[in-house]
């Protein structure tokens, strides 16, 4: 009887060893695919996701060369803003033309402040073929006025 259940308990562990890697590899592939910019509905989420958790040096990577500059000087004002919702409001894709307008909705609190503030942004993204990355122009003047409140 005692054999019996070892045997069990040694099966059951051995099909535990033999399955990890498997899972250990699929997370790794999801890690390292975090960074990839070529699908535009993950591009978009992964932005939002770096900029919930105030990470914006790595949201800057899918804002435009034009805009990296004054985007990253939001960082002091985002890292003081507590994402707690995200709402699409609209989304215009053109996959023909591989851009995208999207009208969102940032909502959350200056910890600060302790203070609700709704942050509406239009969003455009376009595909720059050269590289295979989504890259997204914002209205950074509506973005701090968003988060200080002045409207």
């Amino acid at each position: 009887m005692t054999t019996h259940r070892f045997r069990l308990g040694m099966v059951a562990l051995l099909a535990l060893l033999a399955t990890a890697p498997i899972g250990g590899c699929s997370t790794f592939e999801g890690l390292a695919q975090m960074d990839r910019t070529d699908d535009f509905d993950t591009a978009r989420l992964h932005f939002t996701q770096y900029v919930r958790y105030g990470r914006i040096a790595k949201a800057a990577q899918f804002v435009t060369d034009e805009q990296l500059e004054e985007f990253l000087a939001l960082e002091p004002q985002v890292a003081d803003f507590r994402l707690t919702d995200y709402e699409v409001v609209t989304v215009d894709l053109d996959e023909e033309a591989r851009t995208a307008t999207v009208d969102v909705r940032w909502s959350g609190y200056i910890l600060s402040e302790m203070v609700e503030r709704n942050v509406d942004v239009t969003q455009n993204w376009a595909h720059d073929d050269e590289t295979g990355e989504w890259k997204v122009t914002l209205e950074i003047a509506a973005i701090r006025r968003g988060l200080t409140g002045n409207r």
